[in-house]
């Protein structure tokens, strides 16, 4: 719950579930298998409907206690296609394409490209990062990887002061979570740096932060409404069924690119 997707998708799952005349338990995160363990067995006894699983990485953990207790569940957000289940996710690769396309249309020459290192996510974002500088043939200079350890505010300052002292600094940075994103536009702030006058931002979540930033934050939405939507859909359809049966379905939701002012076109940033 502290991170702003799973804050979201939580209101959201909220909104689709009332809609059917359902309630919703939350529990946050835990790497603590005993506390998973009991968690479970406290649905189990709840005889509940099924479980969406919302966690950035990890999600193999708790997906392996609810099948030991026969919980139905749907994993929202982290893609585990060689396993059975239901699964709900944004095309990350897609995603990151178009935040890539759409930076490069914009003429920036020099681009950095700023994300975590240890989720599926992440990997998919950095294929369609790839995808997009093929595309175009640019030379690997024009583009520069900042892996971080950890996404937040603070790590996408910290990677940012690092870029604005490079020699050939870059004038548009993409970053695959929009908490890094507000990091770089407060070092951005900080350093005098404008936006998107000097310096191109592209962010990744479109969370309710990106909106009201002090310069809108364009971004890359996940679609979190459709995302739970999709969730209770599929938890309400096995319901529907009558015999318990789990059939397995991947539903893959395509992003969309909201352009606000911190990526104005090269022609008219004024």
């Amino acid at each position: 719950m502290t991170d702003p997707f799973g804050a979201a998708l939580a209101q959201e799952v909220e909104k689709a579930a009332t809609e059917l005349g359902l309630g919703v338990m939350v529990h946050s995160d835990t790497r603590d298998e005993d506390a998973l363990d009991r968690y479970a067995s406290l649905l189990a006894a709840q005889r509940i409907l099924g479980v969406v699983v919302a966690v950035a990485t990890g999600a193999d953990q708790m997906v392996s206690v609810l099948r030991n207790y026969g919980l139905p569940h749907v994993t929202v957000g982290d893609d585990h296609a060689e396993e059975p289940g239901c699964v709900v996710r944004t095309d990350d690769l897609v995603g990151a394409h178009m935040a890539m396309q759409h930076v490069l249309q914009l003429g920036h020459e020099v681009i950095a490209y700023m994300d975590g290192t240890d989720s599926q996510q992440s990997r998919c974002r950095a294929q369609g990062v790839a995808m997009a500088l093929r595309a175009v043939n640019a030379a690997p200079r024009q583009a520069l990887c900042v892996q971080v350890d950890v996404v937040d505010v603070s790590a996408g300052k910290q990677a940012a002061r690092l870029l604005l002292g490079l020699r050939h600094r870059p004038s548009a940075i993409f970053c695959g979570d929009d908490r890094l994103a507000l990091g770089v536009l407060q070092c951005l702030y900080e350093a005098d740096v404008r936006v998107p006058e000097d310096m191109a931002l592209v962010g990744y979540g479109d969370s309710g932060h990106a909106s009201t930033a002090a310069v809108p934050l364009t971004s890359v939405s996940r679609q979190v409404p459709e995302l739970a939507r999709q969730a209770i859909r599929l938890l309400a359809r096995e319901e529907a069924s009558h015999d318990g049966a789990l059939v397995d379905e991947h539903v893959v939701i395509r992003p969309k690119l909201v352009v606000r002012r911190t990526s104005l076109h090269v022609n008219t940033r004024r």
